[in-house]
């Protein structure tokens, strides 16, 4: 039986700057954009240049992303991050409905990852991910991570 896994090509932007943000989208290909870091319902933290913080709204984050045709998905993985999504960015948006906990993220980042390296569609990798949370004692974490698409938000 054959290797069924496909290679996933990371590029990491670490403390990224609303700037750096923008150009690596005007410069690149991205199938997934994934944020991981502070948010609330409406807004992601980035870093400004002397290292403060510096707040984007979810809603010019999409506009930023959504000019960048080749992304499919989103996922958004900071607190609240997917409280008021009603539309995906792109066809789906991974969020989250509440506070979350540092371990929940990684988790679920794990699992969602896992099951893309075995061509698994989004919707899988989500359910993964969120077993994967859930296998590490995270029911009530599990709760919290949305699947969005043009439908509606599942959990």
């Amino acid at each position: 039986m054959g290797d069924q896994r496909v290679n996933i090509r990371v590029e990491h932007l670490p403390a990224a700057t609303a700037t750096e943000f923008r150009r690596a989208l005007l410069e690149g290909k991205f199938e997934i954009l994934h944020f991981a870091g502070h948010a609330s319902a409406e807004k992601l933290v980035f870093e400004r240049e002397a290292g403060e913080s510096n707040t984007m709204t979810i809603q010019t984050a999409a506009e930023i992303i959504t000019r960048n045709k080749s992304v499919q998905g989103v996922i958004l993985n900071g607190c609240k991050s997917g409280k008021k999504l009603s539309e995906p960015i792109g066809s789906f948006t991974v969020g989250m409905d509440s506070d979350i906990l540092d371990s929940t993220s990684i988790a679920f980042s794990r699992g969602f990852y896992d099951a893309l390296r075995f061509r698994k569609s989004p919707k899988e990798a989500y359910e993964e991910g969120v077993l994967a949370v859930r296998a590490e004692g995270g029911e009530r974490e599990a709760r919290k991570i949305i699947f969005i698409t043009s439908a509606s938000p599942t959990a």
